[in-house]
This record gives structure tokens, sequence and C-alpha cells, in this order.
């Protein structure tokens, strides 16, 4: 419209698509200032570089709490403006255009209101086929064979995932049956040999072998994974749960916290944590899940707040059932498929940042056979024996694109 009145295409630029297209980078923008800032972390601490990252691993290792301070309260700020250029930009106000149609919008809405009308999507609800079966579900209750064919990479994508996180499974928890060597002990004559039909993986620079030290390492990083999803998952939904059902200043306070918990990027939050608790992988589980508290309640308060306008709950309160009765029937196991959902799809997150962890050096203290700490004992060699780096990574890779699999599947089933 602006520029068939004539407007030369810079400014159409300028004063129409910039600023729309402005509102979601801006948005992008402030969710991945926290994380570049945790990203430069681990990238300057492998290159060596100089730098905010460099400065904050540093303060965790000499626990220099005012530093740590700095840098938390520094990638907050940035949230915060971003947020708040976001919402500058954002145009919360209706154009004169849309205010002048209004009431002709209003008079539009009276005439038919009346049920006079009936839309053509209506009809093609209510029409039927000779056999008494919806036209709609008569057209498209068959696939195409396209569609089918789709569905079946699908399904076998899924079937993928469930194996692969089933044998991660099976690694934590009988890894003699993989494994059945010390994964502690090697021949220091065979250290750095390639992977071959003996051992899978190759040897590491003390002549163990690498595929039974990854099978072995499964327990400590899933292990770390479920405690953190279960301390995420029981305060986050906690959280959520009062704030949504309370409502009021409860429900502003709550959420007013969790803002805060969302404003400080994940991994220096879990450093922060760590620096109180200390170092260790039950410690980074409780520090990574503590970071995923937010997203927890957030999801559960929106879930929440849902249900409880459903014509359902609204019934279930007039016939006199009590507050917790209903909350505890109605409201809570019907807001539960999204929380499973995010709760798939942290675990995939959390197996990733307790091997961050680790990999900096603050999980599972050597010669401890975790995921993150088997990478880093391999980066000082990456040209000389690629696979003690690449092949751990390449466990971990698998394991958190399966558990994300699993989770986009659990949260489909539950539209």
């Amino acid at each position: 419209m602006v520029r068939a009145k004539g407007a030369p295409p810079l400014w159409v630029l300028t004063r129409s698509v910039a600023r729309n297209a402005a509102v979601p980078t801006l948005t992008i923008a402030g969710v991945l200032f926290g994380e570049l800032v945790g990203g430069a972390v681990v990238t300057e601490t492998v290159f060596g570089r100089t730098g905010i990252g460099r400065l904050t691993e540093q303060a965790v290792a000499n626990q220099d709490i005012p530093v740590l301070q700095g840098v938390v309260l520094l990638s907050a700020l940035g949230f915060v403006v971003i947020s708040f250029a976001v919402d500058l930009v954002t145009p919360h106000r209706p154009s004169p255009a849309q205010r002048r149609s209004y009431p002709r919008r209003r008079r539009r809405a009276a005439r038919t209101s009346g049920g006079v009308r009936m839309t053509t999507s209506v009809i093609a609800e209510t029409a039927v086929e000779a056999d008494g079966t919806p036209a709609s579900t008569a057209a498209g209750s068959v696939p195409s064979p396209r569609r089918r064919r789709r569905l079946r990479g699908r399904s076998w994508g899924l079937y993928l995932a469930f194996v692969v996180v089933g044998v991660a499974v099976l690694w934590a928890i009988v890894p003699g049956v993989f494994a059945p060597g010390d994964p502690l002990t090697g021949v220091p004559a065979d250290k750095l040999l390639p992977p071959s039909a003996a051992h899978w993986f190759g040897i590491d620079t003390l002549g163990r072998d690498l595929f039974g030290r990854v099978v072995h390492g499964a327990v400590h990083s899933l292990s770390g994974a479920l405690i953190a999803v279960t301390v995420g998952l029981a305060l986050g939904t906690l959280i959520g749960a009062i704030a949504g059902a309370v409502g009021g200043v409860v429900d502003d306070v709550l959420m007013r916290i969790v803002d805060v918990l969302l404003a400080i990027p994940g991994l220096l939050l879990a450093l922060s944590v760590i620096i109180l608790l200390g170092f260790g992988t039950v410690n980074a589980a409780i520090a990574v899940g503590l970071g995923s508290v937010a997203a927890f309640a957030r999801l559960m308060r929106a879930e929440v707040a849902r249900v409880r306008r459903t014509e359902y709950v609204e019934a279930a309160f007039g016939s006199g059932a009590t507050f917790a009765a209903v909350l505890r029937r109605h409201v809570l196991p019907n807001s539960l498929t999204p929380i499973l959902a995010l709760a798939a799809l942290q675990f995939g997150s959390a197996i990733l940042a307790i091997s961050t962890l680790g990999f900096l050096g603050y999980g599972a203290p050597p010669p401890t056979p975790e995921w993150g700490l088997l990478i880093a004992d391999g980066r000082n060699y990456v040209g000389t024996a690629w696979w003690l780096t690449a092949l751990p990574g390449l466990v971990v890779v698998v394991v958190v694109l399966s558990a994300n699999r699993i989770s986009h599947r659990i949260g489909r089933s539950g539209k």
C-alpha cells in the first residue's frame, strides 16, 4: 500500500520493512546474547583466547565471586537492554487505518451474529457421505502415497531414536556386558592405536580402550542428566502450577523471579552454582537443573492457565468441587503432556550441558570416564589421534539428537 502511494523504495525499506523485520531479529538476538557469552567460555578455553569467556573460567577456577557476578550482571543487562529494544520496536497501538475500521467491523459483526450465514467451512464439516461418513473424514482418511512414505520415514527415525537412547541406558545399567574390561587400566605400550575390530574407538594416551571408557562413562552422564531434569521438573512444575492456579500477586512475584532466571545464561548460572556447591557430577547436575527451572515454570504456568479456562473445569467448579480437587483431577493431568515433552528435550540438553562442564573440568574428576572429560582428554591430540575427541563427541551428539527426536514426538502426540 505504501509503494502504491508513490513512496520511494528507500523510504519503504527503512520505515516499513526494516521496522517490522527488526522485531523477530532483536528477539532472537536477546535470547542468543547470553548463550553467546556462555559459548565464549568453551571457545576461549579450548583455543586459549583471552576474553570474557576465559575470564569467567578463571573466576570459577579461583572461586572469584565478584568477577563472576560482574559477568553475570553484564549478560543479564544485555538481555534486558535487547528485550527493551524489542518492546520499543514492537507496535503496541493500532494504526490509524485500523482504528478507523473498528466501527465498521463492529457493524459487520452485528449483522452476521444472528447465525443467518453459514460459511463453507461449516458446510464442509457438517456434510456427510451417502453411507453416513463425514465428508472430511472420508476425504482425508486415506493418505497419499507420498504422505505414507513421509510418515514411514518419520516412524523409522523415531524407532532409531528409541534404540539409541535404549542402548545408552543399557550402557549405564550393565556396562560390563558391552565392555567387560576395566576402564581405568590399560596397556601403555598400545597407546594411541587407531580404531580397529579389537578396539572400536581406538586406544587413548594411557593405553585404555576408549570404547570401554565411553560405555562405562554413560552412567555418569545419563545419571547426571536425570538428576538435572528431575530438579528442573520438580521445582519448575511446582512454581508454574502455583502461579497459574493462584494468580494475582503470587503469579506476579513468582514470574518476576522466573524472569530473573531467564535473564541469566544457563552456563553462567550453572558455573555460579558450582562455585557454591563445589565440583563433581552431582553438583554439576544440580546446577544444570536449576538453570532449567525457568523453562519448566513458564510452560507449566501457561498450561495451567489455559486448562483453567476450559469448559469442563468451569463445569467442575459449578458442580461444587473444591479448588484442590479440580486442580488434582482436571488441571494438572491435562497440563503434563507439554511438560513431559520439555523434560525429554531437557534430558538431551542436560547431557550436553553436563558434558560441557565436564569438558571444562567442573564435573567428575579424572580418571573418571565421563563423556565431557573424555573429549577434554583428547583435545590436545586432534591432529594425531582424532578419534580421542571425535568418537566420544559423536556419541554425545547422537544421544542428544535422539532425545530431541523423542521429545518432538511426545509434543506432537499431545496436540
